[in-house]
């Protein structure tokens, strides 16, 4: 079979950050920033007469923009800083040889952080901390088609997956000349890999996908 494939990324962003003292142990923070991405899948099969060959040509555009604003400040032996994160996010997937569209999502997100901590004096300090994060499939992983790699095993991305959400709380502590860290974390939405077989094409397909969710901890 002779195979011809083509997978380009076109992406732009931009961000902007303002600081402001308020008085003299305190700081506001806002900013904004925007991002937006074109990737194409343009692939071609031709099975040399066996069977009937293939066209494919799929595009998956994204826009994102987010605004935060955070206040940190000190007093005494104490100091904290918090912030809020917001993500307005628009994903569109179009299937052009059959002219369908096979993502259309439109969603917002917030994302809080919290950070306290206590300076008992130069040899002990305690902080904890909680924040809730976002990671997103890259490009490549969401883009639809397959890779060919070798007569049996074939790369396929899943233009259905969904971000991770992560909550996470840590706390550490500097006793002299010790350091003790621990965290906890449930992740919504893990992405991981997986082997599957396609009967249709004889050909096994290595693929990534979402979980329901991960959990963790840490101590050190």
């Amino acid at each position: 079979q002779f195979r011809k494939q083509k997978y380009s990324v076109n992406a732009f962003s931009g961000r902007i950050d303002m600081e402001k003292k308020i008085k003299e142990n305190y700081q506001l923070g806002i900013g904004a920033s925007f991002t937006k991405a074109d990737a194409i899948t343009n692939n071609f099969i031709d099975y040399r007469n066996i069977n009937t060959s293939e066209y494919f040509k799929y595009l998956f555009n994204e826009e994102n923009r987010a605004s935060y604003a955070e206040f940190s400040g000190e007093k005494d032996k104490l100091s904290f800083k918090g912030g809020l994160r917001m993500e307005a996010t628009s994903a569109n997937g179009v299937n052009h040889i059959l002219n369908e569209t096979k993502i259309k999502r439109n969603y917002v997100d917030w994302f809080p952080s919290a950070e306290i901590s206590f300076k008992q004096n130069k040899d002990y300090e305690y902080s904890l901390n909680f924040n809730r994060s976002i990671s997103r499939p890259s490009y490549g992983d969401l883009a639809s088609g397959g890779l060919y790699s070798s007569p049996y095993v074939e790369y396929e991305g899943n233009p259905n997956l969904l971000p991770t959400y992560t909550n996470t709380i840590s706390a550490s502590a500097n006793l002299k000349k010790w350091a003790l860290y621990a965290s906890v974390y449930e992740s919504k939405n893990p992405i991981g890999f997986g082997l599957f077989y396609d009967e249709t094409k004889n050909i096994s397909k290595f693929t990534t996908q979402n979980f329901d969710k991960e959990t963790g901890a840490s101590l050190g």
